[in-house]
């Protein structure tokens, strides 16, 4: 077929697929905060329509649904599954193993999944040179429309709304219950709430001080109220200063992560004890040594590793745990996130 006969939204998932990976795999440490299990039961009978692509470090959208691109998909309880893109139907085979999706989407054969809730649907894939990730955000569809067939193994949906009249009686109750608020106060107990076990995580520096415009400071803290702070600074772009909300919840979520999976127990410093990483020390472009620190409670942790990730010829001269990988990408995330 010739490029002049291709059409708009066809040139674009080729070039999309291009740059990406066609299958994934979940090794040993992979970071199972940002992809944790799923249970298959979590897509069972659901349909879904794909709204946009994201670029996750860059939080830059690539492409959106529209008129000239439109992809629906449904998860059967068999484990078969049907899509609809751009009109055209097909149909398949899904499967869920831990955190990945083994599915056809996108021209996908598998997606690590992200999210998966009432009403979104995440999934994440690596760009084919390791640089960076895409991400597909898909929507819940409304049952107003009816892409796909209703299999017969289902039940007719039924609405069946009661609705209990109040008895006269109830009623002086509760206009008595609540004068009696009003003149005394609330007669129930408060329940005491004790405070929230005080958190902080801290991170600094990491990588190697070169490039076009090299960072001089990246600074990232999680404070206990679920407020990210951020101060970047580089060469010619001076400092700037982020904040943002990620919430108690998703922080507790977090640092309990951190529990589970040893971080207090890791060693205080990890620093070059060959020849080859206390020469790299002293060649440029520099080694920026990088610091965690964490606060949860009664346990603290300051965690500093000489050497951080891979040089500019992709080698990695210092061993730490892959943990560490897992909290700077986390970290990392968080701050990039748009509210």
């Amino acid at each position: 077929m010739r490029i002049g006969t291709l059409k708009q939204w066809e040139i674009i998932i080729i070039i999309v697929a291009y740059f990406i990976k066609p299958e994934i795999s979940i090794g040993q440490d992979h970071n199972d905060f940002l992809y944790p299990s799923v249970p298959e039961s979590v897509l069972f009978e659901t349909q879904w329509q794909y709204a946009y692509t994201l670029h996750v470090e860059s939080q830059t959208v690539l492409h959106q649904s529209g008129e000239n691109f439109k992809a629906y998909y449904y998860f059967r309880l068999d484990h078969s599954s049907e899509s609809f893109v751009n009109k055209k139907y097909d149909s398949n085979s899904w499967q869920i193993h831990g955190a990945l999706l083994r599915a056809p989407i996108l021209n996908l054969d598998s997606l690590l999944i992200v999210k998966a809730t009432e009403n979104q649907l995440i999934l994440e894939t690596q760009n084919k040179n390791g640089k960076g990730h895409l991400q597909y955000y898909l929507e819940k569809l409304d049952p107003k429309e009816q892409i796909f067939n209703k299999p017969g193994y289902l039940l007719p949906e039924v609405d069946v709304t009661t609705k209990t009249p109040k008895s006269r009686k109830d009623s002086t109750n509760s206009w008595l219950s609540n004068l009696w608020d009003w003149l005394w106060g609330d007669s129930q107990d408060v329940p005491y709430k004790p405070e929230p076990t005080f958190i902080n995580i801290e991170m600094i520096g990491g990588g190697f001080f070169g490039g076009i415009d090299p960072a001089i400071k990246n600074y990232i803290r999680l404070k206990t109220d679920g407020r990210l702070l951020r101060e970047y600074a580089s060469e010619y772009h001076g400092l700037t200063k982020t904040s943002k909300n990620i919430g108690r919840t998703e922080l507790e979520a977090f640092v309990e992560y951190l529990d589970t999976k040893g971080f207090f127990n890791l060693n205080s410093n990890y620093d070059c004890t060959d020849p080859q990483c206390l020469a790299r020390l002293a060649s440029k472009p520099r080694p920026i040594p990088l610091r965690i620190s964490v606060t949860y409670g009664l346990k603290q942790k300051v965690v500093n590793i000489a050497v951080f990730g891979f040089d500019e010829r992709n080698y990695k001269y210092l061993e730490y745990p892959p943990l560490i990988d897992n909290i700077v990408e986390i970290m990392n995330r968080m701050a990039n996130r748009v509210e």
